[in-house]
């Protein structure tokens, strides 16, 4: 069908749409994962974040953070796992995120809708089975959409949608399966992110952050070991000093009360 229609199959998207799955995001997302992202997102995972995000897993990050783990950070973020992130996104899976989307699954969109199997949608419809969709509709199966529409299967999202899993999102959607994202989503998978993200696993923290973890610190310290000593032999000081006055003290005390004492036997 070309127009408003119900697709089910193995359909690709090109919009806003919703994808679990494998994806790659590129932009803002949430990142869990092996996936890269390079917008603001959250990565948790094997992800590397170029933006700020939150990051969990083995991630790099290149901006301020906060970082706990063995983790590299070059930008503001919190970087959890062994992940690189981009951009300011939430990362989950093995995607890579370039835009605004929720990706999940290994899908592929690239406008605005829901994709659900292998069916190619191009306008408003709803497309039921292998049929190639032209309009806004909802897709079920392994399908391409071009217009809005929701996407579950191994579709690419090229706008805003939430990445779930080791999928490319390029537009607004959510996108559920094997996707690439490319605009603002969240990304759970193995992906890297380049900016502000909070970086939880084996990073090294280049700027301001919060290292919790094997890392190697480079700011001042307080050694109380020497504060102690210090205080013991100002304590020793005082001691002695005053032994030394009450003696003292005494001593002409003594000599006072003898001195008085002959005048008056005189």
């Amino acid at each position: 069908m070309t127009t408003d229609s119900i697709d089910q199959g193995q359909d690709r998207v090109t919009a806003d749409s919703t994808d679990q799955g494998q994806d790659r995001v590129t932009a803002d997302s949430i990142d869990q994962g092996q996936n890269r992202v390079t917008a603001d997102s959250i990565n948790q995972g094997q992800d590397r974040v170029t933006a700020d995000s939150i990051n969990q897993g083995q991630d790099r990050m290149t901006a301020d953070s906060i970082f706990e783990g063995q983790d590299r950070l070059t930008a503001d973020s919190t970087d959890q796992g062994q992940n690189r992130v981009t951009a300011d996104s939430i990362n989950q899976g093995q995607d890579r995120v370039t835009s605004n989307s929720t990706d999940q699954g290994q899908d592929r969109v690239t406008a605005d809708n829901v994709d659900q199997g292998q069916d190619r949608v191009t306008a408003d419809g709803t497309d039921l089975g292998q049929n190639r969709v032209t309009a806004d509709s909802i897709d079920q199966g392994q399908d391409r959409v071009t217009a809005d529409s929701t996407d579950q299967g191994q579709d690419r999202v090229t706008a805003d949608s939430i990445d779930q899993g080791q999928n490319r999102v390029t537009a607004d959607s959510i996108n559920q399966g094997q996707d690439r994202v490319t605009a603002d989503s969240i990304n759970q998978g193995q992906d890297r992110m380049t900016a502000g993200s909070i970086d939880q696993g084996q990073d090294r923290l280049t700027a301001g952050s919060i290292d919790q973890g094997q890392d190697r610190t480079t700011i001042e310290k307080t050694d109380h070991g020497q504060d102690s000593e210090i205080r013991h032999d100002r304590s020793l000081s005082r001691q002695t000093d005053n032994r030394q006055d009450r003696s003292r003290s005494r001593w002409s005390d003594i000599r006072q009360n003898s001195f008085s004492f002959k005048n008056e036997l005189q």
